[in-house]
């Protein structure tokens, strides 16, 4: 699979978690194409990178680990944490088996850290969480 692929996959299952956009409506986007931040709230992903770690057995050959990062901005910090909270929840339901109609062949999606921003020239209040995303290709 690839980044662009899992990118897509992602926002697609963000967009269809309730939680989510009862918060944000449809503005989940890739972090590169989110316009200046005005529109609040708004959550933003970016696949930051992929490890093909090498394995002993041949049958673990296709196991990938994503970094992905997602961004939730508001206007207020209690909202921001609550985006971040309903952006959690949502990705723990990511894992999906081959023939998922969630994300195909994830094992797991597990958050690694959680960092609490705020820009002041945007007056944005930023929760950055970090995943990683476990899948075979």
């Amino acid at each position: 699979m690839s980044s662009e692929r899992l990118y897509t996959q992602i926002i697609d299952h963000l967009l269809s978690s309730t939680g989510v956009t009862s918060r944000v409506g449809t503005r989940v986007r890739p972090f590169e194409s989110l316009p200046q931040l005005t529109d609040f709230p708004a959550v933003a992903v970016t696949v930051v990178g992929a490890e093909r770690p090498q394995r002993a057995y041949a049958s673990d050959a296709g196991h990938v680990q994503y970094s992905v990062q997602a961004d939730s901005f508001a206007s207020g910090k209690l909202d921001s944490i609550r985006l971040a909270d309903a952006v959690r929840s949502s990705l723990q339901w990511l894992l999906g088996g081959s023939g998922s109609t969630v994300v195909p062949n994830v094992r797991a999606c597990v958050i690694d850290s959680e960092f609490h921003l705020y820009d002041a020239e945007s007056r944005a209040h930023r929760v950055m969480q970090q995943y990683t995303v476990h899948l075979e290709e």
